[in-house]
């Protein structure tokens, strides 16, 4: 069970650290106001964030 939990913690702080870095280089290349990849890193977080507390229930 820590190992789950230690796996699911480290994957929400990649997508924290991810998502400023995509966002950057679509900012750069003036795509930035795409919703696509928003979505999917909302989504993703989101999924990982409700099996993290279910893990702590």
């Amino acid at each position: 069970m820590n190992t789950l939990s230690t796996v699911l913690a480290v994957l929400i702080i990649l997508i924290s650290i991810a998502y400023p870095i995509f966002y950057w280089k679509k900012k750069k290349n003036n795509t930035h106001l795409q919703v696509g990849y928003k979505i999917t890193f909302v989504i993703v977080f989101v999924l990982l964030a409700v099996v993290v507390f279910n893990l702590l229930a």
